[in-house]
């Protein structure tokens, strides 16, 4: 399965509870501020992260929001 999300800056973070099943996000364009349990590891543009069963995860879009 394939997901596209986009996190806008200044908008809250994407947050989720303990996957049941592995993931793997690629950020196709800009970077994403991704924690996965404890580690948080900024993700740039061609970059991917593995998202192990059962970790505590949570996306982030750290630009600085243009209206703000």
């Amino acid at each position: 399965m394939v997901k596209r999300i986009v996190v806008k800056p200044g908008r809250p973070a994407l947050a989720a509870e303990a996957s049941p099943s592995r993931e793997h996000w690629i950020v196709v364009r800009g970077a994403a501020r991704v924690t996965v349990n404890e580690l948080v590891k900024t993700v740039h543009e061609n970059e991917s992260i593995y998202i192990p069963i059962g970790a505590v995860h949570r996306l982030e879009n750290p630009a600085r929001s243009s209206w703000s």
